[in-house]
């Protein structure tokens, strides 16, 4: 639900270049009933990767979106 998003979002990609990978850690993801959800999630680009603090609400309509969106760091890859 949310990497989905979070993978197209214009600002994070312009932070981080193209999407490439995610990780989490197991204990930091909600419940499927949790609504709002806050989780924790590190995306991996080709030209930097982002810490970030989400939370995200479904709405009436079924669909979730980005309640809150807080980075925690952000590193750059080194190139060569």
């Amino acid at each position: 639900m949310g990497i989905d998003i979070l993978q197209n979002d214009p600002k994070i990609l312009n932070k981080i270049g193209d999407f490439e990978s995610y990780t989490f850690d197991q204990d930091s993801l909600p419940k499927e009933t949790d609504n709002p959800a806050r989780f924790k999630v590190k995306l991996n680009g080709s030209a930097a990767s982002i810490y970030l603090k989400c939370t995200m609400q479904k709405g009436k309509s079924g669909k979730w979106f980005i309640q809150e969106l807080k980075e925690d760091s952000l590193k750059k890859i080194n190139s060569y």
